[in-house]
């Protein structure tokens, strides 16, 4: 009995390594479950974090900025900004008349 079932498994239509192949790759059983897992242990990792976080600022430890009590000033260098705006000065007086004057001629390049 034991050799005819072993030639039979043998010589079966369809080799047992490609059954146990085709169950490791298509397996909803194990999938869902490791999709489950996964899902749960996600969910736990974000609800700790988000616990952290809530923690943090309840503790007001989160959001801390520190107070300077210098009163540093700065000062303005007045001659760059003047420099500066009449660069601007300029490039509005020819904008303007760019948008008076005549326009521009081009010769005819078909000719």
């Amino acid at each position: 009995m034991k050799f005819q079932n072993l030639i039979r498994r043998l010589f079966k239509k369809e080799p047992s390594f490609r059954l146990r192949r085709r169950d490791a790759l298509f397996n909803p059983g194990r999938d869902w479950t490791a999709g489950a897992g996964l899902f749960f242990i996600f969910t736990l990792i974000l609800l700790l974090w988000a616990g952290y976080l809530f923690y943090e600022v309840e503790q007001g430890e989160l959001f801390v900025v520190k107070k300077t009590t210098e009163g540093a000033v700065t000062q303005l260098d007045q001659k760059m900004l003047d420099t500066v705006t009449a660069l601007y000065r300029e490039k509005a007086a020819q904008f303007q008349e760019l948008k008076t004057g005549r326009p521009a001629s081009y010769t005819d390049p078909s000719k």
